[in-house]
């Protein structure tokens, strides 16, 4: 099982099981729904490069995840990035195959779609330790 992989159901898992980010919004997904009306979130690509030393394995995953707003205003939208960015600092460390070194919050942005909604991307960086098989 990939780092990539099992960090993100780890964060798909977090995040649906919010009970307040989910009163707000109609689901989170791993990829855009082709029926799904928003406020909704998806998580956009990752990438996954070598993060090993001489000691263990690792990896480093970059991961973006989308705020597709229902509303017009920005408040809404900031609200729900808020609470996006508190439910991430409660990500599980441990993994059933890898170990959450480190994660950061890089940065996020925000811009309106055709219909005038707003959409937020926040990019965030994990480095994992690939935990020893016995």
């Amino acid at each position: 099982m990939t780092a990539e992989w099992e960090l993100r159901q780890a964060i798909l898992e977090i995040l649906s099981h919010d009970a307040e980010i989910m009163s707000h919004i109609n689901g989170v997904f791993d990829e855009r729904p082709s029926q799904a009306t928003p406020p909704y979130i998806e998580l956009l690509n990752s990438v996954s490069v070598d993060w090993s030393s001489k000691s263990f394995t690792g990896r480093e995953v970059r991961i973006s995840i989308a705020l597709y707003s229902a509303a017009q205003e920005e408040a809404p939208s900031v609200m729900l990035l808020s609470l996006i960015e508190s439910v991430m600092t409660k990500l599980p460390r441990e993994l059933p195959h890898h170990h959450i070194i480190n994660s950061q919050y890089l940065r996020s942005r925000s811009g309106h779609d055709a219909d005038g909604r707003w959409t937020i991307v926040i990019n965030y960086r994990f480095r994992l330790q690939v935990k020893p098989q016995p």
